[in-house]
């Protein structure tokens, strides 16, 4: 089978191993809380996230029984079946290996995250549906957006990622600057020059980050 699509509902404390196997694994968190322990990292299973493990990878699921029941949606893909929805302009799964994890939870934007609810049920009916006028282009078509909004979600994370890890660098740069000339007059005119940021850029994102210690040479 190149794809199975199963809905797990919690409504009591529960602790629950998974393993994706050969499988991209997909857990979208429909509604409640929970955590999904991994071998290097702890994912929080929340609501409008979604939880994607790549081949191989397995984690436990906790769910503490408390603030209404925990609903996920799982969606397993083959590498075949990724294969068979990727055209010449996108691979899918060159994509999900693309971006830099083996276990990870991303939140969609609420409007993703809308259309990536209404897909994951209709694939849990698509097996009723396969006398249908055109089911297997309608199953086609289903599997392939679900995929593509993952991967938009994948990639809209890992720019966020980047964009803030991006900002502590500059201001990790700005302090090395001042500690390296602290003998000579430094205004916030100078070391917006030297950084092409702008000096009320500096002065806010300074003052909100938690002071460093300065070494003192002799």
């Amino acid at each position: 089978m190149n794809y199975t699509a199963k809905r797990y509902l919690f409504e009591q404390s529960t602790v629950r191993e998974f393993f994706s196997g050969a499988y991209y694994d997909l857990f979208l968190v429909m509604r409640g809380s929970g955590v999904f322990r991994c071998s290097e990292v702890v994912l929080p299973a929340q609501q409008q996230n979604l939880i994607i493990l790549k081949p191989g990878q397995g984690g436990r699921l906790e769910y503490a029984g408390a603030y209404g029941p925990l609903e996920i949606i799982r969606v397993q893909l083959s590498p075949q079946m990724l294969a068979q929805l990727s055209d010449e302009d996108t691979d899918f799964e060159k994509s999900f290996n693309v971006v830099p994890f083996q276990q990870v939870a991303v939140r969609p934007d609420s409007q993703i995250y809308m259309l990536l609810k209404n897909l994951a049920r209709k694939l849990l009916v698509l097996p009723q549906e396969s006398s249908q006028f055109g089911a297997a282009a309608f199953e086609h078509g289903i599997l392939q957006m679900f995929v593509v909004l993952a991967l938009r979600a994948c990639i809209h994370a890992e720019f966020h990622t980047a964009s803030v890890s991006r900002h502590h660098l500059m201001l990790d740069e700005v302090f090395l600057f001042i500690q390296a000339h602290l003998t000579e007059e430094l205004t916030l005119e100078r070391l917006e020059k030297e950084f092409f940021v702008s000096r009320e850029h500096i002065a806010r994102d300074s003052s909100a980050r938690p002071a460093r210690p300065c070494t003192a040479t002799s």
